[in-house]
């Protein structure tokens, strides 16, 4: 349903309430990507969006990895454009502090960002804030992401990972 319009004296209906609800999808169980560098589709963290739409975008991802692995993030649209920062770890880090990745990203951007340790014990997070412009498809947003190094110890998406979409159009 489009975003409502109000006028004056218009009637304030369930249908105009539910347009404005933010769309909310939480990860309820940890996904795990073994000895694979190809960007996957998350088997959850995703939510439908509509045609000709702009949203805003806030989510939380919570993943382990190894140091020497590091992990890969990106977003896919069914058509439009989107930006985004993204604040997390970044690449190579030894241990969970260290410098952090807090740039700019568009649509194609595939940041990488850092692991702890030899192992994937280590609970590390990625914040996303972003703009979303959705073209004439409408569809389903999503989070892919990969290993960026092969690795026999597996990289982990963590339940409790989290993404919102509130419309702003």
């Amino acid at each position: 349903m489009p975003f409502p319009v109000f006028t004056a004296g218009m009637r304030l209906r369930a249908s105009h309430l539910t347009a404005m609800q933010p769309l909310y999808v939480r990860k309820v169980t940890d996904e795990s990507l073994v000895s694979s560098t190809t960007l996957q589709d998350d088997n959850s963290l995703l939510l439908p969006v509509e045609a000709n739409a702009v949203y805003e975008l806030d989510a939380v991802i919570y993943y382990s990895t190894r140091s020497d692995t590091d992990i890969k993030m990106q977003w896919t649209l069914p058509s439009g454009f989107m930006e985004w920062i993204a604040y997390g770890l970044a690449s190579g880090a030894t241990g969970t502090s260290g410098s952090v990745v807090f740039e700019r990203q568009f649509l194609s951007s595939t940041p990488v960002f850092g692991g702890a340790g030899a192992e994937n014990s280590t609970f590390l997070s990625v914040s996303v804030k972003g703009s979303i412009h959705i073209g004439t498809t409408p569809g389903n947003m999503r989070l892919r992401w990969a290993q960026n190094v092969s690795n026999a110890t597996a990289t982990i998406v963590r339940g409790d990972s989290f993404m919102v979409l509130k419309r702003l159009n």
